[in-house]
């Protein structure tokens, strides 16, 4: 049996099982935007009750995009959040298309934002698809959310959540949070102990079968 059988068998066991999380059409619960108890997702802090960034979803200056790119590096063997590309847009979006996502046709802002943050873009896309199914779940069909992110001051609310206008305020919120509050803030920087705090037991999450789908599907993707 390949490596690519051995990640593929393992995929559809862990997506199944994550699957129920996100069954039924009900919303999957969310990450919180604070320093929330256990049982509540973490987003970016508002102390100061900080609105949207005006820089989130607003045209990036050409200086500050990368253009787009081919995958450039695996992704490393500890699963390092903060790392270069290992998927490239092209494969985002076959993947988006794949699941009938409603952010299909947006690789290639996956990518950009994940080289402008020092973030994998492979992570966000395993976010999201383990939080709504890329979008086709949940509230996320309505927010333009990747990351189910509980609402905070500043923030437009839908059931809860944070609602962005368009995707691209919607993912670089995701590449902020997890940049600035997880990796900076709290030295969280691979899948299991950050996903222990992004979606804890105590909010209904199973944060084991969570780290390791996105692994999984990170693995499936490498150098595509």
């Amino acid at each position: 049996m390949t490596r690519h059988q051995v990640v593929a068998g393992l995929l559809g066991l862990l997506l199944g099982q994550a699957g129920l999380l996100i069954a039924g059409g009900h919303p999957t619960p969310a990450r919180y935007a604070w320093a929330a108890p256990v049982g509540h997702r973490v987003a970016l802090a508002a102390a100061a009750g900080s609105a949207l960034p005006a820089s989130v979803g607003t045209a990036l200056p050409a200086s500050a995009v990368a253009p787009p790119q081919p995958a450039r590096a695996p992704h490393t063997p500890d699963y390092q959040l903060a790392a270069p590309p290992s998927v490239s847009a092209a494969t985002i979006d076959r993947v988006l298309a794949q699941y009938g996502s409603p952010a299909a046709g947006q690789g290639t802002l996956f990518y950009d934002l994940g080289v402008q943050y020092g973030i994998d873009p492979a992570y966000a896309l395993a976010f999201y698809i383990h939080e709504s199914s890329a979008g086709t779940q949940g509230v996320a069909r309505f927010t333009h959310s990747i990351g189910n992110i509980r609402v905070t001051p500043g923030y437009e609310s839908y059931e809860g959540y944070r609602s962005y206008s368009t995707y691209a305020q919607g993912i670089e919120d995701w590449y902020k949070l997890i940049k600035t509050l997880y990796i900076e803030g709290w030295g969280l920087t691979t899948p299991g102990p950050l996903i222990a705090r992004y979606a804890p037991w105590g909010d209904n999450n199973n944060p084991a079968v969570y780290a390791a789908t996105v692994k999984a599907l990170v693995d499936s993707w490498e150098g595509h």
